[in-house]
């Protein structure tokens, strides 16, 4: 196992490995994928259901362990943070989006998005409602600040959401298919929200079924049966 970063991209994976026990044998999810992604890029993982698009997300955020290989993130081996110890790192260093928004229904909007800063104690009362006010100014729902998510749309959900992933300042976003919920209308609007982002010099990382997400990513690569090409 590297001890040192294998290059300067906030990203990088050499050889993962993931397998899944099955009654007939491992089955393998991932097959010796090698990824970088530089700071401040926009990179969409497409592909079909069952490629493991969402397998390689929890590769990358820590969330399931890998069976070989390695993955670094801002220069931290992922894999070797102690288990006890990686939530917290993540909830610091990494925004995840799914696509079911995963807000708590009984936390107003403005509670939801100063969560991850009191799990990762970080949550100041003042500077804390400040700041999750001032994130939901950017995604236009600072009127909505005391509603409950059930008093929401689904688009809007998702972009409270969007503002809980950035509720810790973090450099790197990962969104797991965030529109996949959600009509062409409104998920243009999560992709109008990202690429604000990416001019603020965030890097996002987005698992989507939709091909035609290369009108708004920087690049586009493609999951087959584990295996990572580059695009089409």
């Amino acid at each position: 196992m590297s001890t040192t970063p294998p290059s300067s991209a906030l990203i990088q994976l050499t050889n993962v490995c993931k397998d899944y026990p099955t009654p007939a044998g491992p089955f393998r999810a991932l097959s010796q994928v090698s990824l970088q992604v530089k700071l401040g890029e926009f990179l969409a993982i497409t592909g079909k259901s069952g490629a493991g698009k969402t397998t390689l997300v929890n590769m990358i955020t820590g969330t399931d362990h890998l069976t070989s290989g390695e993955v670094w993130v801002d220069g931290v081996c992922v894999h070797t943070i102690p288990e006890d110890q990686r939530s917290r790192w993540r909830g610091k260093n990494i925004g995840v989006i799914y696509q079911s928004f995963h807000l708590l229904p009984k936390l107003s909007l403005l509670e939801n998005v100063m969560l991850p800063m009191d799990l990762c104690g970080l949550y100041r009362p003042r500077l804390s409602q400040q700041r999750a006010a001032d994130l939901l100014r950017a995604v236009e729902l600072q009127d909505h600040a005391n509603k409950l998510p059930s008093q929401i749309s689904g688009g809007q959900q998702q972009r409270v959401a969007i503002a809980r992933a950035l509720a810790n300042d973090p450099a790197l976003i990962v969104a797991d298919e965030p529109t996949g919920r959600l009509d062409s209308v409104t998920a243009q609007v999560i992709f109008d929200i990202f690429q604000q982002l990416i001019r603020q010099g965030k890097t996002i990382v987005m698992v989507t079924h939709d091909r035609g997400i290369a009108h708004v990513a920087d690049r586009v690569v493609r999951l087959r049966d584990g295996a990572l090409t580059d695009g089409d």
